[in-house]
């Protein structure tokens, strides 16, 4: 059994851990326990992706996951109460673009993307796998700006993008600071934005953006980027179908 030193007493892991929770708050024991986490965490990643963070970016980097997290947990709260769950394309511009990443282990990141009418018909979902193996954060901000290259691709000049990392969103709205490699990636989405004549960058809970999160996770079947044109893959035909019967519905 390990022993720490503590004020002059020896106390098991157990009972150091008792007493953090006698005298720390859940705000402080919550910030703790993630800092342990992202420290095994880039022991890992180190170890098995060769990738290492400066030893002062893994703090500041651990507490921004979990503002991330309780950020994400009160925006869905607030969703669930005002709404019923349900896709809605925006009503502001022309195309709505849905998209998510995915971890792919050992197969690199998958980016997923959905491009759809403001009436919710369907134009064209897309997926691209990269060989890296991206942090969350980088892969979100990456499959943001997928989702705009397929909008140049269609030559689409009015579009929404919707994106499930509310810490992204709020990075290209410039109401956080980024970290050196998200923020090169959130500055050439905003830079590509500039070649539209309206874009816009919009937060939607996870259970909203089903379709995107699906292309995400089957873009390991392909090797580089696939897209279909009018006709979208099987495996997405039942969920984008379900989502327009309910836009069918509520209109």
């Amino acid at each position: 059994m390990h022993r720490l030193f503590e004020r002059g007493e020896t106390l098991t892991c157990e009972e150091w851990y008792c007493n953090l929770q006698e005298t720390e708050t859940d705000e402080q024991l919550g910030k703790f326990l993630v800092a342990l986490w992202f420290i095994w965490d880039q022991r890992n990643s180190q170890m098995w992706n060769k990738r290492k963070l400066e030893e002062r970016e893994i703090i500041p980097r651990a507490i921004g996951w979990l503002e991330e997290y309780l950020d994400m947990q009160e925006v869905e709260s607030e969703a669930h109460r005002q709404r019923d769950g349900k896709w809605r394309p925006a009503q502001s511009t022309e195309f709505t673009i849905s998209v998510d990443a995915g971890c792919l282990t050992g197969q690199g990141t998958g980016l997923g993307a959905v491009i759809r009418k403001r009436d919710g018909g369907f134009v064209a979902p897309a997926v691209k796998r990269t060989r890296r193996q991206w942090e969350a954060m980088e892969a979100e901000a990456m499959a943001v700006r997928f989702g705009m290259e397929m909008a140049h691709r269609f030559h689409l000049n009015s579009i929404a993008i919707q994106t499930d990392c509310l810490q992204v969103e709020r990075l290209i709205a410039g109401q956080v600071e980024s970290q050196v490699e998200v923020g090169q990636i959130t500055k050439e989405i905003k830079e590509m934005g500039q070649a539209f004549q309206h874009i816009e960058w919009t937060h939607i809970p996870r259970k909203q953006n089903r379709v995107a999160h699906e292309m995400a996770h089957i873009a390991c079947n392909w090797e580089e980027i696939e897209c279909w044109v009018d006709r979208p893959p099987i495996i997405l035909v039942t969920l984008l179908n379900e989502e327009l019967a309910c836009l069918n519905i509520d209109n």
